[in-house]
């Protein structure tokens, strides 16, 4: 009831399709799919999806059923898929440092290593299929992980083994950065457009020197297609890894390269993003009260932008999710007379015309709350956090499923620093919404409620 927690990114509204002579996925649990892969000698196909992921139901609906489909990877794998928010799914997804949907993994049951991975759906049968090949190669291929490094400690850094290295980092999501220095080094002032783009794709974090490189010639990015936002993903994909790294190394100084880099070379990333890395680093890591300070200062610039901000921040939201719900649709081959009309259906919640809104409400709830159920009885704390609550119950004025939440949290904290009117007031205004619009947690408002009447709370 307390802490909203919304989903922001568009889900596609489509049906699934069945699974006909495609690919058997098992359905026992992920210990059972591997013993069984071991039992056979086989890899482990992995597809981590999302249930608002519209790649991952391209995927589900128009590839994975498909015979060629099912004859090659029956044949090879043992198959398994896994929602990354739900049930083992989270860990299992933590465990491979999945970060984007879909991600298919071919995984060595007797190590449990990732052998090669992909991010993304293939759209046609054929390349999908090919993956599976190159899957079954790399575990075939005699120079290992383990070799890659010796030759390079060793020495070797010719312009062939190093891309062989790259690709090798990649495939088994290894940090690259030493062997991307190295490459850079070799380039010339002006690299051919072929070479920026291979260094985009082998790119993981944003701690190497092929960053500087490719913000000097982002113009052969956005020359070749504007709306694409080629540039921004891949930047921005590369920053959120590295503060992957951080935690991972539990190495606090790659925060300020991840501040650096993002003003120097991210100026479309917004300022909150600092923030949220920051507060979801200490979080990760355990450090509890370096973690309160970074969500605070999180919420207090959250806070700190004007209504018009969020207003704007919504409607430039809104022109994104359309462009790209049109072309998960056109990827789909959703024939053209039925595109907008889907689109329409999908943008119809209110949590998705008001995203950043939304976005940032959810944010400050959940800080607010996590202050009254740890720090209630701290008044300058609860203070603090009423302007949070405050200002979120504000930004989520559109937003009917989400308010009865913020005004609940709201008026426990106007409770808790003595403000018992007022507190009964909005407590009672949002019982009255929740009911309406006929919501779940009645009992726990109307105890709520109850119990601020009676002074018990």
């Amino acid at each position: 009831m307390k802490k909203q927690m919304l989903l922001l990114c568009a889900p596609l509204m489509l049906a699934a399709g069945a699974f006909a002579q495609g690919i058997r996925f098992e359905e026992g649990n992920w210990q059972s799919v591997l013993d069984k892969a071991k039992k056979e000698h086989k890899l482990v196909y992995l597809d981590v999806y999302t249930t608002w992921c519209g790649p991952c139901k391209f995927l589900a609906t128009k590839i994975f059923p498909q015979k060629e489909a099912g004859d090659k990877f029956n044949n090879l794998f043992v198959n398994y898929r896994i929602d990354a928010e739900k049930g083992e799914g989270i860990g299992v997804a933590k465990q491979y440092a999945v970060t984007g949907y879909p991600t298919n993994l071919f995984i060595d049951p007797a190590t449990q290593a990732v052998v090669y991975r992909t991010v993304g759906a293939s759209t046609e049968v054929s390349e999908f299929v090919a993956e599976a090949d190159v899957a079954i190669a790399e575990r075939n291929d005699p120079m290992t992980y383990d070799k890659y490094q010796a030759a390079f400690k060793g020495g070797k850094k010719d312009r062939a083994f190093l891309r062989a290295y790259l690709e090798k980092d990649k495939r088994l999501n290894k940090n690259n950065d030493a062997v991307l220095n190295a490459y850079v080094a070799q380039l010339p002032a002006h690299p051919a457009d072929s070479e920026l783009y291979y260094l985009a794709d082998m790119m993981q974090t944003v701690h190497n020197n092929a960053v500087p490189l490719l913000a000097q010639h982002k113009e052969v990015f956005e020359k070749k297609d504007k709306d694409s936002k080629y540039y921004e993903g891949f930047m921005s994909r590369a920053l959120y890894n590295t503060m992957e790294e951080a935690v991972n190394t539990k190495d606090e100084s790659l925060l300020a390269v991840i501040g650096d880099v993002k003003h120097k070379y991210m100026p479309f990333e917004d300022e909150q993003t600092l923030y949220w890395i920051r507060s979801q680093y200490y979080e990760k890591v355990g450090d509890s009260v370096k973690g309160f300070k970074a969500a605070s200062e999180e919420a207090d610039f959250l806070v700190s932008r004007p209504a018009d901000y969020y207003s704007k921040k919504d409607q430039e939201a809104i022109a994104e999710m359309r462009t790209s719900l049109r072309a998960q649709l056109t990827m789909m081959k959703v024939p053209a007379e039925k595109v907008d009309s889907l689109i329409d259906v999908n943008m119809a919640d209110p949590s998705r015309l008001h995203s950043a809104s939304a976005s940032a409400a959810n944010t400050l709830n959940t800080l607010a709350w996590n202050v009254y159920e740890q720090h209630r009885n701290n008044k300058a704390m609860v203070g603090q956090a009423l302007k949070w609550s405050e200002y979120c119950v504000q930004l989520a004025q559109p937003l009917e499923n989400e308010w009865p939440a913020y005004a609940d949290t709201h008026a426990h904290l106007l409770y808790a620093a003595g403000r018992k009117d007022e507190a009964i007031r909005l407590e009672q205004n949002a019982l009255d919404k929740l009911r309406a619009m006929q919501g779940e947690g009645l009992a726990d408002y109307e105890q709520s409620l109850q119990q601020m009447q009676d002074g018990t709370l």
